[in-house]
């Protein structure tokens, strides 16, 4: 049976809010020196939340990869029905296209066949290659890695060691709420160096 595609969210307003205790973290670590840290720290967040929602609102790879070629056989079906179109609707859709794109029917349908061949061509070859595509465990992984590197980059100058900033960074972000962060120093040491390595 067909599954239902769901919209995946890929924008809108970044939540930047800290938490108090997150806030009060900020301020110990830094000897309350820098007064636009937890802005910094803030931003890192919200594009992280975004990102969150993004990928948390994607369907699953089967279900992606089930519409788009549904969609590939709407696209090839159209432009069958294109080229059984009447005359008299041609004459019609003639005068609209001038008065709106100066542009007659055969004008404005040789563009559309050629996009509509190309956007068919594009669901053609993703269907062949999804299945390949980068596994959703491993983006999500590296979401949070990089967000634990950014954010002990920016707490690196109130640490003694890279490894003491990675360790900083996770305490703050679970404080924020940010789940499946390192508790153990060397843990986060690693995750941090591993995303600074791959970016």
């Amino acid at each position: 049976m067909t599954r239902k595609i769901k919209k995946q969210i890929t924008d809108g307003w970044a939540d930047e809010s800290l938490s108090p205790r997150a806030l009060k973290l900020i301020n110990e670590l830094s000897d309350y020196d820098d007064p636009t840290l937890h802005v910094r720290i803030g931003k890192l967040v919200g594009d992280f939340r975004l990102k969150q929602e993004n990928r948390d609102t994607a369907s699953p790879p089967e279900v992606s990869k089930e519409h788009v070629a549904k969609t590939g056989r709407a696209v090839t079906y159209l432009l069958a029905q294109l080229e059984l179109m009447p005359e008299d609707f041609k004459s019609l859709a003639s005068v609209k296209f001038l008065e709106h794109r100066r542009e007659d029917y055969e004008q404005t349908c040789y563009r559309m066949e050629s996009d509509l061949k190309l956007y068919m061509e594009i669901c053609s070859d993703a269907v062949e290659t999804m299945d390949n595509w980068k596994n959703r465990g491993e983006r999500k992984k590296s979401f949070e890695r990089n967000l634990l590197a950014g954010v002990a980059a920016l707490l690196k100058p109130y640490s003694d060691t890279s490894a003491e900033a990675a360790k900083n960074a996770s305490e703050v972000l679970r404080a924020a709420g940010i789940k499946r962060m390192p508790v153990d120093k060397k843990v986060a040491a690693r995750h941090a160096r591993t995303a600074r390595q791959k970016s």
